[in-house]
């Protein structure tokens, strides 16, 4: 699975098991980078564009302020390995302090251009849920 380069998000879905989608955490039209280096290195970046931000942010800035910019964002970074369509991000620096030094494991499926990475938030919860992104590979610099 050939995925090495810079890849933007389209997509980020919470769905049931039976498909129906229950959630769009960052939103209809996400924002997101996600990079796999060639050399095993890893960073991903999600944001909800429509972060409701009253200020300009800082050390002044209000908790509610805060809060809503924590709840529309994620980040992380480290190195990753790729095999049977299981894609593993090894955590070295997150937003999420409990994830460092973690494995964040995601199903994989490569269409060409287009990258899905499934999350399984809990398989032994009554209730199968699972969060879908879809990424579609950066187009080269001319």
């Amino acid at each position: 699975m050939d995925i090495v380069g810079t890849w933007h998000l389209a997509r980020c879905v919470e769905l049931a098991s039976t498909g129906e989608v229950l959630n769009e955490p960052f939103g209809p039209a996400p924002l997101g980078q996600i990079m796999y280096a060639a050399d095993g290195g890893m960073s991903a970046v999600l944001a909800n564009p429509d972060r409701s931000v009253s200020g300009a942010g800082g050390p002044g800035m209000s908790d509610a302020d805060a809060q809503s910019m924590v709840r529309g964002f994620a980040g992380y970074a480290g190195d990753w390995e790729v095999g049977d369509g299981i894609l593993k991000h090894h955590v070295r620096v997150s937003f999420v302090p409990g994830w460092v030094g973690g494995v964040q494991i995601r199903l994989s499926r490569l269409d060409v251009d287009v990258l899905t990475l499934i999350v399984v938030a809990d398989p032994s919860a009554s209730v199968s849920r699972r969060s879908e992104l879809t990424w579609y590979r950066a187009a080269p610099r001319s």
